[in-house]
């Protein structure tokens, strides 16, 4: 698995050295799918009468 090219173990070692951490690369694959759900509605949310766009 791998989360925007990186490995979810690198990711998690990351983790571990720069926040103390200690997750697995499951976790890691779990937290990037929940992250790209969020994402993906965020993204396609309606934006209502307050965003126009001009050129």
């Amino acid at each position: 698995m791998y989360v925007q090219g990186v490995s979810t173990r690198k990711v998690a070692e990351i983790t571990r050295e720069l926040c103390g951490l200690d997750i697995t690369s499951t976790q890691v694959s779990h937290a990037a799918q929940l992250m790209d759900e969020e994402l993906g509605a965020w993204r396609n949310r309606p934006l209502g009468a307050q965003c126009r766009m001009s050129s």
